[in-house]
């Protein structure tokens, strides 16, 4: 399972969410606050804040090379297209 990209992103964007929404279920049902545990929150933070990062400048990556070089993004996506066919 974990050799497949798209499953390997999928579940570790599904994790992040759903650690998001857990913290936001405690706040409004226990009162859960960053001041109970000032840790989880800055892990939890932190951790947000470089996926959020990644998928930007994963977006610009992908906006660039659509507008400059979309030959060599065709090409990578064929050569994904041939390397799945070929399994």
């Amino acid at each position: 399972m974990w050799a497949n990209r798209k499953i390997r992103f999928t579940v570790v964007l599904l994790l992040v969410v759903g650690v998001n929404i857990c913290l936001w279920i405690a706040n409004r049902t226990f009162g859960y606050t960053i001041k109970n545990h000032g840790k989880v929150f800055a892990l939890v933070i932190g951790i947000d804040f470089f996926v959020f990062l990644g998928l930007a400048l994963l977006g610009l990556l992908i906006g660039w090379l659509l507008a400059f070089r979309p030959e060599a993004l065709k090409r990578a996506i064929e050569r994904s297209i041939a390397k799945r066919s070929s399994n």
